[in-house]
Formats: C-alpha cells, sequence, structure tokens
C-alpha cells in the first residue's frame, strides 16, 4: 500500500489485563490494514507470539527494565496524586534511565535496521521510558499510550516534551495527565476498542458454562473479572459477596485473573480469605483465562470493585457486550462508560455496603436486570474496534504529515494538524 507504515509496538508493562488485551487487538487491526508490524516484548504474549503470525516479535524477557515499573504496581499506597510517593518515584527511575540506555539502543537499531517508521508504546509514559527513548535515538516519531495513572513527577514531564503525541484511554487518564503537568495539546483521548462479536452470543453458551465451571442452573453467579492486583478491589468483592451469600443459599461467586508474573501472586491469600469467611463451596478461583467470553457467559451480574479510579475498564465493555448487567465503581473510566440504571448501575468507590446493596436490588428485579442487560450491548457497540483503530490511524497519520512537512530550524516552521478528539 502506498501509505503503508511500519508500527514497532513496545510493551514492558507488567503483563495480563486489559493492556495486554488491548495491544493484541491494536496489532491485529494494524496487520489487518495492510501494514507491517513488529513488537517489544518484555514478557510472554502468546497471542501475539504464534508461529504463523504475519508480525515480527522482539522478545527482551532477559531485560528487567520493565520490572522496575511492576515494582511500582506492587506498592499498597501507589495512588495518583500522593507527590511524596511520586517524586520518590521519579527520583529512582531517573537513576534507572541510565541502566535502561543499553535497551533503548537495541531498540533503536532494530527500528533503523528493520525500516520502523513510528514507534507506538503501549503503557503509560513512566513504563515507556525506553520507547520513548529509544524513537529518540532513531530520529522517529513515538506515540506513548497512557493506559494507567500519571505520576506528577519531573521524569513525567520530560517524558511527555519527548513524546509526539499522548493518547489517552478515558478523559480521567486525560485529567491525569494535565494535572501531572502535562501540556493538554500533547493529549489525544481515544476510548479503548473491543471486538465484541466473542461476546454477542454469551447467553447460547450459558448451560456449558455453567455446567463446567461447577455452577447449577439456578445459581445466582456474581461475576468479578480483574487481575490480581491489591488496588482491584477483590477483598472489597468478598466482603459485600459474604453479606449477599448470608441471605441468599443460590449466590455463587466467580473471580476470573491471575496474578501478573512480577508481582506478587494473590491466590493464596484470596483463598484463605474465602476459607475465612466460610466461602469456600460458593466461590470460584479460575486464575488467568486467555477466553474470557465463557465466563462472561456464566455470569448472572458482573462486578467492578476497583478501589482507586479505573483508568478505562476493558471488562466493563466486555461484560455489557455480552449482554450482562454490569455494578461498577462510579470513578475513573466506568464512570464514563455506563449510563447508571440506564445501561448499567455505579455505586459509590470502596463502599461494600453499598455493594452488596446494589446487587441485592438487582437479583431482587429481574426485569430491571433483563432491561440492563438488553441495553448494555447498545453501549458497548459505542467502543467497536474498527473505531478505535480509525481514531488511532489518525494519530498516526497526523505524525506523518509533521515529518513531511518539517524543514530544520532556520528553514522554515514545523505544521501541526489538530486530530480528533
Amino acid at each position: 500500500m502506498a501509505d503503508s507504515r511500519h508500527i514497532l509496538f513496545v510493551e514492558m508493562g507488567t503483563g495480563l489485563g486489559g493492556s495486554t488485551r488491548c495491544l493484541v487487538a491494536l496489532v491485529r487491526s494494524c496487520v489487518a490494514q495492510g501494514w507491517p508490524a513488529s513488537v517489544a516484548l518484555g514478557y510472554p504474549v502468546a497471542e501475539l507470539e504464534q508461529a504463523d503470525a504475519p508480525w515480527q516479535v522482539l522478545p527482551l524477557y532477559a531485560h528487567a527494565a520493565h520490572r522496575r515499573g511492576a515494582n511500582i504496581r506492587r506498592q499498597p499506597n501507589a495512588a495518583p496524586g500522593r507527590r511524596t510517593r511520586a517524586a520518590s518515584i521519579g527520583a529512582f527511575l531517573t537513576s534507572a534511565l541510565l541502566a535502561d540506555l543499553p535497551l533503548a539502543h537495541h531498540l533503536a537499531r532494530y527500528a533503523r535496521d528493520n525500516g520502523v517508521d513510528l514507534i507506538h508504546a503501549n503503557n503509560e509514559l513512566l513504563v515507556n521510558r525506553v520507547a520513548i527513548l529509544a524513537a529518540r535515538l532513531a530520529g522517529l516519531p513515538v506515540i506513548s499510550h497512557q493506559r494507567g495513572w500519571s505520576w506528577p513527577s519531573r521524569l513525567t514531564r520530560l517524558l511527555a516534551a519527548a513524546a509526539d503525541r499522548i493518547v489517552a484511554i478515558s478523559d480521567f487518564v486525560v485529567h491525569s495527565l494535565t494535572d501531572a503537568g502535562v501540556p493538554p495539546d500533547k493529549i489525544v483521548r481515544v476510548y479503548d476498542g473491543i471486538d465484541a462479536q466473542p461476546f454477542a452470543d454469551a447467553d447460547r453458551h450459558r448451560a456449558s458454562a455453567r455446567a463446567n465451571l461447577g455452577f447449577d442452573p439456578d445459581d445466582h453467579v456474581i461475576g468479578l473479572p480483574a487481575v490480581l492486583l491489591p488496588w482491584k478491589g477483590h477483598d472489597l468483592f468478598l466482603s459485600a459477596f459474604a453479606e449477599l451469600a448470608r441471605r441468599r443459599p443460590n449466590a455463587r461467586a466467580l473471580i476470573v485473573g491471575g496474578s501478573p508474573a512480577a508481582a506478587t501472586d494473590l491466590a493464596p491469600a484470596l483463598r484463605k480469605r474465602i476459607a475465612d469467611l466460610g466461602l469456600t463451596d460458593r466461590v470460584r478461583l479460575t486464575g488467568h483465562v486467555d477466553d474470557v467470553a465463557p465466563m462472561y457467559a456464566a455470569m448472572d451480574v458482573v462486578v467492578h470493585a476497583s478501589l482507586q479510579p479505573e483508568p478505562f475498564g476493558l471488562v466493563v465493555v466486555e461484560a455489557m457486550a455480552a449482554g450482562k448487567p454490569v455494578v461498577a465503581a462510579a470513578a475513573g473510566g466506568p464512570a464514563e462508560i455506563v449510563n447508571h440504571a440506564e445501561d448499567g448501575w455505579l455505586y459509590p468507590m470502596g463502599d461494600a455496603p453499598a455493594l452488596t446493596g446494589a446487587l441485592d436490588y438487582l437479583l431482587d428485579n429481574p426485569h430491571l436486570r433483563a432491561a440492563l442487560a438488553r441495553r448494555a450491548p447498545l453501549r458497548a457497540r459505542r467502543f467497536d474496534l474498527s473505531t478505535h483503530w480509525t481514531t488511532i490511524r489518525s494519530v498516526y497519520d497526523e505524525r506523518k504529515r509533521c515529518q513531511d512537512d518539517f524543514t530544520p530550524p532556520g528553514r522554515g516552521t514545523k505544521s501541526v494538524v489538530p486530530v480528533p478528539g
């Protein structure tokens, strides 16, 4: 194709979760466009490392750079807006930057040798620092996806200045970036997209999915799909479910997700908590699941229980695409996705009694559950993968035009074409 561009995607995060699934979808969209793609990975991703995959994979598992980002995520007090903590993180990462130079040179050399036209860093500014540095070394434009909170530090601002564009996955993330000192004109908001088709026929597979998981047809199955990290609210969910289960003998809970490879495995602590609550026979933990569509099929209600504002909330959109009533914390991305009492239900973040009350109300009102389930897929269509790719491509197109229109200093000016928000 005449306008074909070779994109090098770089993922140096902690693994699992929505960030990884969105990267897989983005790479596939790029290749479906007819563009060549390469993917540099700091951890294994089975969906991207198939032997016959039509893209190149650059494994970077021997490098420990991405684990520094994981260490930050493991901290129980890691939250946006904590300036003293952010300052210490910034100082730590500034010193770590020198250790990242060899890896950045490696990526830059790969980009030059393989005709890469643009580097797309998948995670968030601090984790994306190697990719941003590699792009500067290679003289290439770089897009930094912001899939998490922004730490207000000097390094955050320096990395933002070095990136050509920052793609924020929600208005909440946009505000997080600007609060951290990133200029608004650097940012474009692009909601994550999903392929709704795998989730569209969830109800057809309900009986088989339940049988495979050991649930009875008349059980009320409350699901929590979330990577096992402390801030995802598993303890809150279990507290709310324990109260619900006390009054509802047929209530069951399904927790879907595993721990990132570079983080502490929370599964043993969760099992102990479940046993302490007397819920061993009522709660099922699946661990990491590659195909989550059957998990949604087994659920009657899907819960989002994060204790900090979710940057986007991919599982919320997936559950809605599956036609499931969603009960989500009213903060961050989910508050932008869900229209309360129209296509989902919102409750105050961190409030276990409110979560129990919302679940009780929905289980007592099957007509309301049915109405939410009917409207949810219509809302999910607004986060269609094709729309997501079209907007991401417009960001790529803008960078190409800027390159084409660039004249060295002293001979002209750089022309910037606005990107649709």
